[in-house]
């Protein structure tokens, strides 16, 4: 599913250009994807900007 969603394209004139999808593993186990059209965020702020705020609030959540 995630290779699926990774490789489907944008359509610019109509999509969102940031897909979030939550797939459910188990109970108590899922997977967050986010695809996301290179014309709105670059690869540092992917990896950095994104992923940190993504890790906060993913604790923030958690921990009540």
């Amino acid at each position: 599913m995630a290779e699926q969603e990774a490789r489907r394209p944008f359509d610019l004139a109509q999509d969102r250009l940031l897909r979030l999808s939550l797939v459910r593993l188990a109970a108590d186990r899922h997977i967050l994807l986010i695809n996301i059209h290179h014309i709105v965020s670059d690869g540092w702020s992917n990896g950095n900007v994104l992923l940190r705020e993504v890790l906060a609030l993913y604790e923030a959540f958690s921990a009540e």
